[in-house]
């Protein structure tokens, strides 16, 4: 049982009853709902499909067949077919989420099916990518109201969710398996901070996740890679605020704030020592390379049409 008088706010597209095809995609749910402190969103059994659920806010308990895993903002909790599930949102904390219910019959539910017999522990069902909830808030949106050729948007967002899940579990195996090779723990590491690069807020962070102290690991990356995991990330940073400027819709300041700088003043000073030029300084430089080369290739456009009349004889 639902116990909606605890629902703020719910967008469900719901084909439990009726499974909707997207190509060869069989959906069954997807949505997002906002819950106050203590919601319990009641147990139920999934049938013939997996499902995501992704944490956007607060933390919650997911229960799987009675067992409890708490989760929190980030995480992404993937459920297997006929399973008991449950959601239980925390005292204290409003609780929001969104889920993508798809059959074992999607594109690469085989392969996913597969790993079952290493998923027997909640822990092993939650990972985190950022890419995914970005893809899964458009794939809403657009089931709430898109635009042209809708339906095949929502067919390739969904099955390029469901592929980086698909990777997300199988690189989490590896780590949890403890597979050898430093190439492919730092190949990882490097993945993972690209991948979550506007919430990491400490690398200690991504020592945890990969299970390390975070000087060994440091150490490794540093003898596999030549730069350590600080010169990696604070690179990595600044290769996206450089992007984020040239893109030209967003401040210095909001640029700052969103790549977790302290201060603007922290930004710009770091920005100027990569690029010896300070952000709001940036732009212009970067306009002013992009009108140089339009006019260098119109002007070499008009000099390949002026040769082909010439050669025709028209001149």
């Amino acid at each position: 049982m639902i116990l909606e008088e605890k629902t703020k706010f719910h967008i469900d597209n719901y084909y439990l009853d009726d499974p909707q095809t997207y190509g060869d995609i069989t959906l069954y749910q997807i949505g997002r709902r906002y819950c106050e402190p203590g919601a319990v969103i009641g147990e139920h059994k999934h049938a013939d499909f997996f499902e995501l659920t992704v944490v956007t806010g607060g933390s919650a308990t997911v229960y799987t067949n009675g067992v409890p895993y708490k989760v929190r903002s980030g995480d992404i909790f993937f459920s297997l077919p006929d399973e008991h599930h449950d959601l239980v949102a925390t005292e204290g904390e409003k609780f929001e989420y969104d889920f993508f219910a798809f059959a074992e019959s999607s594109p690469y539910g085989d392969e996913l099916a597969m790993l079952k017999p290493e998923l027997t522990e909640p822990s092993s069902r939650v990972f985190r990518d950022e890419r995914i909830s970005y893809l899964l808030a458009l794939a809403i949106a657009e089931f709430s109201g898109g635009g042209e050729h809708g339906s095949d948007m929502k067919y390739c967002l969904m099955k390029e969710i469901i592929l980086y899940t698909l990777r997300g579990l199988k690189n989490d195996l590896r780590i949890s398996l403890n597979v050898s090779g430093a190439d492919i723990l730092c190949q990882n590491i490097m993945s993972y901070i690209d991948a979550h690069i506007y919430s990491i807020t400490s690398l200690s962070e991504v020592a945890e996740r990969f299970k390390y102290n975070y000087s060994y690991l440091s150490n490794l990356f540093k003898r596999t890679t030549g730069n350590t995991l600080s010169e990696y990330y604070r690179g990595r940073r600044l290769d996206m605020a450089r992007s984020l400027i040239e893109e030209g819709k967003r401040t210095v300041g909001e640029i700052s704030e969103m790549l977790g700088y302290s201060t603007p003043f922290a930004f710009s000073a770091a920005f100027k020592k990569r690029f010896s030029v300070a952000p709001k300084a940036y732009k212009p430089e970067a306009e002013q390379r992009q009108t140089s080369g339009e006019k260098k290739a119109s002007s070499q456009a008009k000099d390949g049409l002026k040769k082909q009349a010439e050669q025709k004889g028209e001149l």
